[in-house]
């Protein structure tokens, strides 16, 4: 029997499709969301810092740290990611792994404060932006399919591949994924009552996250009238898939703080965030027959214009506490702990757009529930952090040494193959050091990440089971300059 060749190709989108569309709403499945603040100083310390915030980060982690700051300041910290682990995907009895391999150099954030006076009342403003979170996978796979004698095709019906053998096509999949999160912070601080400041910031979120698939489906021992009377052909169809996913939102920090000779304690209130997310997919195609190109369908748009996806995660309220003692004059410990209830979340997603031409635009969502998605799963994140610092006085200027360990649960559950779910988190092991002069400091930070998580990547209608292992080193650089 002869197949054309609009309906072999038919058949080989039915198989890329599933691959395409699983990348959609994936942009949360790995981000840590952990909106902490930036700096090696703060990151050499575990990031045990909220009940600290004394340097020229500190409006990023708690702004009521801002008031005793009497001079401008300006901070630059520059960092290299590291990515290593490894992705172990099983489909039935196939498995195959993946190495992360990969070094991302940037500017982690950037800093600046300056003390105002209004009406003779002392305020501190601060500008800070921060990279909250970078990440780097890959993924790859094969699936080998038998394929019924009739095979359903959108627009062409029902129609027969073969009358009597079953047919194999084999599909192989490479993703890779990169990306992150960023805070753009801007906020006050001032005193209180005696020993208590008060600050309030705002957090303008922002950060993309990008998916490359490359896919090759073949399917074999087809005839058609494009080969030779009775000649088998193998025909091929070579995909690529971007899949960019850009996060937007609001939100404010409120923060109080006590200033004590030994000890310091910080409160920190991270109120609701709407963070948007917008999806935009292009995908390439072309379909080989026996190693000859026939068609190239490069740059064809899957993602609508005028109402492109777009999702909404609607996150709870956050509270932070943090404490600062000094042990002795030049040592200083530290202890962080954050409560972030994610399994109250809420995820919407648009339905449809209603564009007016006043530019009221009129937006309708769906409400569906973290828990009835297959790669969410969120539960509730207990944050522990804790570090230290000890001030070493020489010759040519203050050398600080500093350690710090970090449990941050990630609110993504990890899915078991027995069905069953535990907690996903990241543990952080950091040290740092560095020379501090009168006006100058340089600060560097080493932390090595590790975490582990299993989830059910959907595909077509069965389940792929995705099983990772995260080994990132991070190394952050800070400038501080006084004036």
């Amino acid at each position: 029997m002869k197949l054309s060749l609009l309906r072999v190709a038919a058949i080989l989108l039915i198989l890329a499709v599933p691959a395409f569309g699983q990348l959609a709403g994936t942009g949360l499945q790995n981000l840590n969301l952990d909106f902490a603040g930036g700096g090696a100083r703060a990151e050499g310390m575990g990031k045990a810092f909220i009940g600290l915030s004394d340097d020229v980060t500190g409006g990023s982690w708690n702004p009521a740290g801002l008031y005793m700051h009497d001079s401008p300041k300006l901070g630059l910290s520059y960092g290299m990611l590291a990515p290593r682990g490894k992705t172990s995907t099983t489909y039935f009895s196939n498995f195959s792994s993946q190495d992360h391999t990969g070094t991302f150099n940037k500017i982690t954030s950037l800093n600046f404060l300056a003390p105002i006076r209004i009406k003779g009342h002392k305020f501190v403003g601060s500008f800070n932006y921060t990279r909250n979170y970078d990440e780097f996978t890959t993924q790859a796979y094969e699936v080998i399919r038998v394929l019924p004698p009739y095979i359903p095709v959108p627009t062409f019906g029902l129609f027969l591949i073969n009358e009597d053998t079953l047919n194999y096509s084999t599909s192989n999949y490479f993703t890779e994924m990169e990306g992150g999160l960023y805070t753009v912070n801007i906020g006050f601080g001032t005193r209180l009552y005696k020993d208590f400041s008060f600050g309030v910031s705002t957090n303008i979120y922002t950060g993309r996250v990008v998916e490359l698939t490359y896919s090759v489906d073949s399917l074999d021992n087809v005839q058609t009238e494009y080969v030779t009377f009775n000649q088998n052909a193998l025909y091929v169809l070579e995909g690529r898939v971007l899949d960019s996913i850009g996060f937007t939102g609001v939100n404010f920090n409120i923060g109080l703080k006590y200033n004590g000779e030994k000890l310091t304690a910080g409160l920190l209130m991270r109120t609701p965030l709407s963070l948007g997310a917008n999806n935009e997919m292009t995908s390439s195609q072309a379909l080989y027959v026996n190693g000859n190109l026939i068609t190239d369908r490069s740059g064809t748009m899957l993602s609508p214009k005028i109402n492109p996806p777009h999702t909404k995660y609607e996150m709870p309220m956050m509270l932070a506490a943090g404490f600062g003692y000094k042990v002795a004059e030049n040592f200083l410990v530290a202890l962080d702990l954050e409560y972030r209830g994610f399994s109250s979340s809420t995820v919407k997603v648009r339905d449809s757009l209603i564009i007016s031409s006043t530019g009221d635009n009129v937006e309708f969502f769906t409400d569906l529930d973290p828990d009835t998605l297959i790669q969410m799963q969120w539960k509730d994140a207990f944050v522990v952090r804790l570090g230290g610092e000890y001030m070493f006085s020489t010759d040519f200027g203050q050398i600080p040494l500093r350690g710090g360990f970090g449990y941050v649960p990630v609110p993504a559950s990890s899915i078991e193959l027995n069905n069953g779910t535990s907690t996903q988190a990241n543990y952080n092991f950091s040290t740092g050091t560095g020379i501090h002069w009168d006006q100058i400091y340089l600060d560097i930070s080493y932390t090595y990440t590790l975490r582990d998580d299993s989830f059910y990547d959907p595909f077509y209608q069965e389940l792929v089971f995705v099983d990772r292992e995260y080994r990132n080193h991070t190394i952050n650089m800070s400038f501080t300059g006084y004036f």
